[in-house]
């Protein structure tokens, strides 16, 4: 990879760059019987990948960003001619604000981003009935949006507290398949609802002091999430519906708690 920074003013800076990925993909076939051996090429890729950056000191202690960088992502899945499906291609553009208050103390971000991605491997359906292998398509075009907020800070010098919160939303840009197969990968559908849509962390620790530079250290947070699925589904070909497979459950929305307690004999040597 290679980048550069360039500084248009004080408050303005500028970073772009990129990443080359060269990819090859070849096949091997030993025979032991007859001592034989035979290699193929499938595929020869290379491919720069770049990314940009910009950042503006709009106020004392506060910046806002802007931050886009090309996906490429080489994949080993096979269509049903046994060739390589092409890579995912896509972006991810995020834009935020970056604040400072109290000399310190306390630091909050508030971001925006967006991923896009194509080319995604799905399950080739008609491959599949007439043959009863698996093989790909190079389709599932997503999209994720989203909102990231985080701040954290010490309250006293020995009081330390972290917060944050996730907002994400995948779905599918288009009907990736008119067939009817395990998986919901109709325009709208959720692309990952594995992932909460919704996850609240907090964190706390408090020092206190022994001897020297002995010290414990108590903390405790929680996590809390909505509730999520997996990605396969049921499909009732006389209604044309989609619905949640039975042998596999959703997970309902939790939160899980959690404590430690660590103890400092120096900056070298710590116990937890």
């Amino acid at each position: 990879g290679i980048g550069t920074r360039y500084n248009f003013t004080d408050d303005w800076h500028l970073l772009v760059g990129g990443r080359f990925t060269s990819v090859k993909y070849d096949k091997k076939w030993d025979d032991l019987k007859n001592h034989t051996s035979k290699k193929t090429l499938d595929l020869t890729k290379n491919h720069f990948a770049p990314y940009a950056g910009l950042t503006w000191d709009f106020a004392k202690n506060h910046s806002w960003y802007l931050s886009y960088a090309e996906i490429f992502k080489p994949q080993s899945a096979t269509d049903a001619n046994k060739n390589i499906l092409k890579p995912i291609v896509g972006y991810n553009v995020e834009t935020g604000v970056k604040s400072e208050y109290f000399d310190g103390a306390l630091n909050t971000t508030v971001a925006l981003f967006q991923i896009e991605q194509e080319n995604r491997a799905i399950q080739d359906y008609e491959y599949y009935v007439a043959t009863n292998k698996n093989r790909s398509v190079a389709e599932g075009k997503v999209r994720s949006r989203g909102l990231d907020i985080e701040a954290n800070g010490a309250i006293t010098d020995r009081w330390k507290i972290f917060g944050g919160y996730t907002y994400n939303k995948s779905e599918y840009m288009k009907d990736e398949t008119h067939n009817p197969t395990s998986v919901d990968y109709r325009k709208g559908a959720n692309a990952k609802p594995w992932i909460p849509k919704h996850i609240v962390k907090v964190y706390t620790s408090y020092e206190l002091p022994l001897v020297a530079q002995q010290k414990l250290v108590f903390g405790t947070g929680v996590r809390y999430q909505t509730k999520t699925n997996n990605m396969y589904s049921r499909y009732n070909i006389t209604t044309g519906a989609y619905y949640p497979a039975n042998d596999i459950p959703d997970q309902k929305a939790y939160a899980l708690w959690d404590a430690n307690i660590a103890y400092y004999y120096d900056k070298h040597f710590n116990v937890n």
